[in-house]
């Protein structure tokens, strides 16, 4: 049973569930025709229930259903159910979002304005059938608000279809959809061939790197040799790497790159803005970690420019970076084991609020005793209530040293 908090048209009110006091976006057809706030409704089985605690790519459902018209909800609702049909199972909770894009999407047809997607043909045929149920907002436009979409808007909607069936927002699918493009045009570029969309091979090759990011951003590789690689084709010498990577697989992609021993002069790569700053951050900062260590053990960090949401289409909820890693031609800091100092470095941030002494003693990477560790820290000479984030590069390394002598 819910308590109406606020209709927000016929078809759906706010309500606050009786059990456990928590509001709900409750839908469904007239379920609110005629009724006032602080009503009990009891919603049939063909309601739609969304909870308003859900944090969403674009912030707080609360927050995105009163900034979006009802409007918007019944019709990312009605392209849910559509894709339910189709792809049975999914998560509803894309509602928000994709309630919120389709506001703005409205609004743009009527004001007159356009939009235009570069990826709309790859989107087309890497989420074919994501775009396929898209595509029966147009039909609803129609009838509700006697507007036309155009095919890019739908390749937008294709891509929170996608995010409601798999575990990927969007943004996600956006980059593997540009990763995919970018490729396929370095390709027609070298080869100086256009390669159609609807052909064999561009669906083998879309298919490949589809699995490629996917394997990237869970961790799994390829034995690719990249030191063979850099001597056939470089002649072994330092090679620059410039990439604009999906963002949830930079930091894997960079670290994978400084551990091999590849031969590297520098990198650069766009990546979110906070991901930048905590590269470059020194000690006592709350953005300062173990990848600010890793990096700065490696290179020199510089962030070359900033490049703000407006940049982009659509516009993400969070500003991005250029950094340049200038790799060092010799490490900054000595240290007899590095494999020891990284663990003891991710030991120090996995529990940022617990001091070093027991952040390194829960540590299952770890085999000191609690004596071994306190001895360590105090030769160090910092105190002994120290959290890691006090302790800069040169510190973990003595401590890895010392600890490394005391087994």
């Amino acid at each position: 049973m819910y308590r109406i908090a606020k209709t927000l048209n016929h078809n759906s009110f706010i309500g606050v569930e009786e059990e456990n006091n928590r509001e709900y976006l409750v839908m469904g057809k007239g379920i609110a025709f005629g009724k006032k706030t602080g009503q009990r409704v009891q919603p049939g089985d063909d309601a739609r229930i969304y909870s308003l605690t859900e944090m969403t790519e674009r912030g707080n459902a609360r927050t995105i259903v009163q900034g979006v018209s009802p409007l918007s909800l019944e019709l990312a609702s009605a392209v849910l159910d559509e894709a339910e049909k189709e792809f049975g199972k999914i998560d509803r909770s894309i509602v928000f979002p994709m309630a919120d894009h389709l506001d703005f999407a409205v609004r743009r047809i009527q004001n007159g304005e356009q939009i235009s997607n570069p990826l709309t043909d790859d989107i087309r045929v890497m989420f074919y059938k994501e775009y396929k149920v898209a595509s029966c907002i147009r039909e609803l436009l129609k009838e509700r608000l006697q507007i036309e979409i155009d095919e890019h808007e739908i390749g937008y909607l294709a891509l929170h279809v996608h995010s409601a069936i798999v575990e990927e927002n969007v943004s996600q699918a956006m980059e593997v959809a540009r990763a995919v493009r970018e490729s396929i045009s370095l390709v027609e570029h070298i080869t100086g061939h256009t390669i159609d969309v609807m052909s064999l091979s561009y669906n083998r090759m879309m298919n490949h790197i589809k699995y490629m990011v996917a394997r990237v951003s869970t961790g799994e590789t390829l034995k690719l040799d990249m030191n063979e690689l850099v001597d056939v084709y470089n002649g072994g010498r330092p090679i620059k790497v410039v990439a604009n990577l999906p963002y949830y697989i930079t930091t894997p992609i960079i670290m994978g790159l400084f551990e091999s021993g590849v031969p590297i002069d520098n990198i650069t790569v766009m990546v979110q803005k906070e991901v930048a700053d905590r590269m470059q951050v020194g000690p006592g900062s709350k953005d300062y970690g173990a990848l600010s260590l890793a990096v700065q053990y490696y290179a020199e960090p510089y962030i070359v420019a900033n490049v703000p949401p407006n940049c982009f289409i659509p516009r993400p909820n969070v500003g991005s970076a250029v950094i340049r890693l200038t790799r060092h031609q010799t490490p900054p800091v000595e240290v007899k084991d590095r494999e020891l100092m990284f663990k003891l470095i991710r030991a120090s941030f996995n529990q940022r609020r617990k001091t070093l002494l027991n952040g390194l003693n829960n540590s299952p990477e770890l085999s000191f005793g609690k004596e071994q560790i306190a001895a360590a820290i105090e030769q160090l000479g910092v105190p002994a209530a120290v959290r890691g984030e006090a302790l800069t590069l040169e510190q973990f390394a003595r401590l890895s040293d010392l600890l490394g002598e005391s087994r």
